[in-house]
This record gives structure tokens, C-alpha cells and sequence, in this order.
């Protein structure tokens, strides 16, 4: 769904026009969802209203309650992933935001289906976490005038709460010095004795008393988008944590008490602040780190040593400014990381500019499906890459050489993005038979980029077309061979461009929707 057919449903919907229809897709649908689709759905009403969730959060958080459990053949945050995916098919959530490859990015509740959902909440007791579970869940929210209205109660419980969010939308030190005061106030009288899940995203720069420490059984912590400076050293005393969520913030060094955490399953981090891991690896790490996103490496890092150790790795995203011979070292681990499913790799220099990346043959990471990377040697070894991806993207890769006649060899990729710099040649050739299973791709800020030509035959799965900032870039007559197309993005692109693509008779594109 496009940013302006968003906006429009959105519209109609505060003005009453689709109350019928969602309250219809809610009468069909609420007695087939499964108890775990039930309590995955009243988890939105903890969000304020017409809030827009990042899926990653959910995930997570479904996952810290154990509203999921994963079995023998997923994890549970696939099963979250598909649980989220069935509510969309349900038309019980709406999308706002798809990725490169797809998946949902960002969605919400609409306002009109959470009035009945919680007013059907009341009369009936078919989810057991709307009853007991839901409240056990605070969800603190203010506004530009304090305490929003429908959070005010929240003050009244007198339960044990087992997870605790913060909500605010003020700016300065306010949000900060309010969260400290509830905390203080709720671990002093134990109230917050049991919580597990303590969410503080996009609450400005929290002070956080020192007395969490005593929460000792929390598992999920996320402080992503607080812009602390330090790292909270009570962290290293949380023995049971699982997530912690520490992306932008403006930490720079996390100790070496982080490996006390023998249980930390996910952690994020702000690799753009150079977010460093301090000391060596303890314990069973390797056994139960499956995410360490955002990381940034030096040469002395004892991670660079370490790094194959992490055997359970299903998500890394790592950037670092390493010594040519450091480089191969850690190519050489990372071929060790048989698990992964996702990999995002940046060399830079001292500066913060590009370098060139080292990469060893990974075609044996058969689990690989995901695969973000920068800088390399001017030819792309295709070799080297493994046959089972289904999402790439390059960025400030600066290949010379038109690189898709050696990415069709790729059989299952589906999303192929191209970022600023990622190519500096002037013209493209998709051949006939080319990406038989391509769904997504994008241009953005291939400045030098004149000419994509696209044979009859080529990508015949092709849904979806981005260009931004490329602004030599011609409109492909190949375009009308793309019978699959539905959807043309465009941004800051030329005036010549604009003309030929808006041009009907030109272009014979009467199914495609061009937003721009």
C-alpha cells in the first residue's frame, strides 16, 4: 500500500466510512483465529491508538511474553512472523510499511477495530490474555498535557505487573524524570517485583534508578531510540535477560559484564555511535546468541577472535575498520557461522567512508537468505555468494561492471536493492529468462546510471519498481514487457523522466500505479 492510498483509508476511517467493513472482517474472521492469534491481537490495544508498531517489536515482545513458543521445527520468532502475517490476512491489522524483501516493516492497529475488540473484550472471555494476562500489562502514555486520558487508571491498579511500557510523545527531560518516579516508586513498594518486560522505546534519554538492578526477572529490555551516552551498569546484574535493545542510543562501549548475561539471546546495537563489545566471551554464549545486530569491530576487539564461537548465529549485522590481514581473519569466521539467515557487512576507515570488504567463499552457509554488503573488489565472485538467497542489497559496493548478468544466476532471490553508490556504470541489461522469481527492485542514487534495459521475458515475477535520485536515469521502453508490475516508486527523479513514465500512450502501463 502506497504512503498516499495509506492516508486516504485512513481518512475514511476516522470519518466512520469503513466502520462496517472492519466490524464485517471481525464478525467473520474472530471465531476462526486461533487462542494464539486471539493474544497476539488484543497485545495491540497496549500500544496507543492508530500507533505504528514495528513488526520487529512485536516479534520480540510476543516472543518475551510467551504469547509464542517455538517446536521442533521453527523458532518462535517464526512462528511470531507468521502469526503476525496471518492477522494481516485476516484483515485484523493494517500495513503501513512493507521491507525490501516484502515482509512487513510496520503496521497498527486501525482505531475502528480496536473499539471492538475491546468492547467485545468485556462481554466475553474467549482470550484468556485479554482477562488475567492483559492486566498484567501497564502501559504508561502521555501526551503534550501529561498523562493521557486513557491511560489514567493505570495509576489505580494495585497488581503485580508482569510488563511495563512507556509512551510519550514530549520533548525535553520531562519523559525522563517521569519514567524515574514510577520506577523508583514501583520497584520501593515491590509492585514491580514480577516484571519481565520493561519497554522504554523512544522515551528521551530515561533516568534509570539504580534499584533495577532488583528486577531481577526481567527478560526483555529495550531502550532503542533513547539516545543514552552510557551504558546502565546495572544491565550486567540482570541475570536473565534475553533482549536487550540498545539501537540508537549513543552508546559507545559496552562492558565486559555483558557477558555475564549467559541467557541474552538478542542484542542490538548502534554500530553508526561504533558500539564496542568489551572483554572475552563466557559461559554458553554460543549456545543462545542468535542476534547481535549493529556491532562495530576494531582489530583489538576480542570478538574478532571469538566470533566463530557464536555457533547458534542466525542474525549479524557488523561494521568495522580492521587491518588487511584482520579482514581475512574475520572472513574466515564468518564462513564458520553455518546458522546464519541474515548478514549485513561494512568495512570503513577512520573516517566513516567505505573500504574495501574481504570475503571468502560462503556458498556453504546454505541457510543464508539474507545478505546486506558495501565496498568490494571491483568483480562480484558469484562463487562465493550462496544459491539460496532470496534478499540482497549492495551499498557503496562501487562495481564498475554491470552486475545482473552474474546476480541471474541467483535462482531463489526475490528482493534485489541497489543503494547509493552500490554501482557506477551507466547501463543494465536484464535478459530474457532473467530472475525467474525476482518480486522487488530498486534503484537509489545511482547517479551515474543512464540506461536499464529490459528484455521480453525478463523478471516475470517483477511486482514492484523503485527509482530514487537517480537523475540521468532514461525510462525503459523494456518496462511494458513486465507484465507483472503493479506498483512504480518514484522519488527525485529528472523532469524527463517524470514526462515519458506519466505519459499513457508512451508507456502502456494502465494496470501499474505509479506513486510519487
Amino acid at each position: 500500500m502506497t504512503q498516499k492510498s495509506l492516508l486516504w483509508v485512513l481518512e475514511r476511517i476516522n470519518h466512520g466510512h469503513y466502520k462496517a467493513q472492519w466490524l464485517q472482517a471481525w464478525e467473520k474472521n474472530k471465531q476462526e483465529l486461533s487462542e494464539t492469534m486471539t493474544d497476539c491481537l488484543y497485545y495491540f490495544t497496549l500500544f496507543p491508538m492508530d500507533f505504528e508498531i514495528p513488526a520487529r517489536r512485536l516479534v520480540n515482545l510476543w516472543v518475551a511474553e510467551g504469547l509464542v513458543k517455538q517446536n521442533n521445527h521453527q523458532t518462535a520468532e517464526d512462528i511470531a512472523e507468521k502469526c503476525l502475517e496471518d492477522l494481516r490476512d485476516c484483515n485484523t491489522i493494517q500495513v503501513v510499511a512493507l521491507k525490501s524483501s516484502v515482509k512487513i516493516k510496520t503496521c497498527h492497529l486501525p482505531c475502528t477495530l480496536r473499539e471492538i475488540i475491546l468492547r467485545d473484550s468485556e462481554r466475553t472471555s474467549r482470550s484468556q490474555y485479554s482477562g488475567t494476562h492483559l492486566e498484567r500489562h501497564f502501559a504508561y502514555r502521555f501526551d503534550d498535557h501529561g498523562l493521557d486520558a486513557n491511560s489514567a487508571n493505570v495509576f489505580s491498579k494495585k497488581g503485580i505487573p508482569l510488563s511495563v511500557f512507556f509512551f510519550d510523545k514530549r520533548e525535553g527531560s520531562k519523559p525522563g524524570e517521569h519514567v524515574e518516579k514510577i520506577l523508583s516508586t514501583g520497584i520501593a513498594s515491590e509492585q514491580f517485583k514480577d516484571i519481565r518486560v520493561l519497554d522504554l522505546e523512544r522515551i528521551f534519554r530515561p533516568q534509570l534508578p539504580q534499584t533495577l538492578c532488583n528486577l531481577t526477572h526481567i527478560t526483555y529490555l529495550s531502550l532503542r531510540w533513547t539516545y543514552l551516552e552510557e551504558f546502565p551498569p546495572f544491565i550486567g546484574k540482570l541475570l536473565n535477560l534475553e533482549t536487550l535493545d540498545l539501537k540508537h542510543t549513543c552508546i559507545r562501549v559496552l562492558p565486559s559484564s555483558i557477558w555475564k548475561l549467559k541467557k541474552l539471546k538478542i542484542l542490538y546495537l548502534n554500530h553508526k555511535y561504533r558500539s564496542k563489545l568489551e572483554g572475552k566471551l563466557r559461559g554458553n554464549y554460543q549456545e543462545n546468541l542468535h542476534t547481535l545486530w549493529g556491532v562495530f569491530m576494531y582489530g583489538d576487539s576480542p570478538l574478532l577472535r571469538d566470533l566463530h564461537r557464536l555457533k547458534d548465529l542466525k542474525k549479524l549485522k557488523l561494521a568495522f575498520q580492521l587491518t588487511q590481514t584482520e579482514k581475512e581473519t574475520l572472513a574466515e569466521k564468518i564462513v564458520q557461522l553455518n546458522q546464519l539467515h541474515s548478514l549485513r557487512l561494512r568495512s570503513v576507515n577512520e573516517t566513516g567512508d567505505p573500504e574495501e570488504l574481504m570475503l571468502n567463499n560462503m556458498s556453504k552457509l546454505e541457510n543464508l537468505s539474507s545478505f546486506q554488503f558495501g565496498k568490494l573488489e571491483d568483480k562480484l565472485h558469484m562463487s562465493r555468494l550462496p544459491q539460496n538467497l532470496t534478499d540482497l542489497t549492495l551499498s557503496k559496493s562501487k562495481l564498475s561492471h554491470d552486475p545482473m548478468p552474474k546476480l541471474q544466476s541467483l535462482p531463489k532471490l526475490k528482493s534485489l536493492c541497489f543503494y547509493a553508490e552500490s554501482y557506477t556504470g551507466k547501463s543494465m541489461v536484464c535478459t530474457t529468462g532473467s530472475f525467474p522469481q525476482l518480486q522487488v527492485l530498486r534503484f537509489w542514487n545511482l547517479k551515474d546510471l543512464q540506461e536499464w534495459d529490459v528484455k521480453e521475458g525478463a523478471m516475470p515475477s517483477l511486482t514492484e519498481f523503485e527509482a530514487r535520485s537517480c537523475g540521468n536515469l532514461a525510462v525503459p521502453t523494456g518496462l511494458k514487457h513486465l507484465k507483472t508490475l503493479r506498483l512504480i516508486k518514484l522519488h527525485k527523479m529528472s523532469k524527463p523522466f517524470m514526462r515519458d513514465i506519466l505519459n499513457p500512450k508512451k508507456m502502456l502501463l494502465d494496470d501499474v500505479e505509479i506513486d510519487y
